[in-house]
């Protein structure tokens, strides 16, 4: 955001450093480009859970992948929210 005045100055030291930024962004494209393939590689070789294969030795239940979630409510008279963490 080149209309906010802070970014304007990160953006002019930045540049005033005297980087070589072919350099920088070729780096950081390829180390992006390469994340994606090991994530795309491993999406590839992995499998369903849910499909068995009974030649397995381990037998993994979906069940356990769903996360438990849990919450307490409470019901307050009054509730003061500059006074929030002091309650804590």
């Amino acid at each position: 955001n080149i209309g906010d005045k802070n970014v304007s100055d990160a953006l002019e030291r930045l540049y005033s450093e005297d980087a070589d930024w072919n350099l920088i962004l070729s780096e950081m494209s390829s180390a992006a480009a390469q994340d994606h393939a090991e994530l795309v590689a491993f999406l590839h070789a992995s499998r369903r859970v849910d499909e068995h294969d009974p030649s397995d030795a381990i037998v993994l239940s979906p069940h356990l992948l769903k996360p438990k979630f849990s919450t307490a409510v409470y019901r307050a008279t009054e509730f003061l929210p500059d006074r929030f963490h002091a309650g804590l």
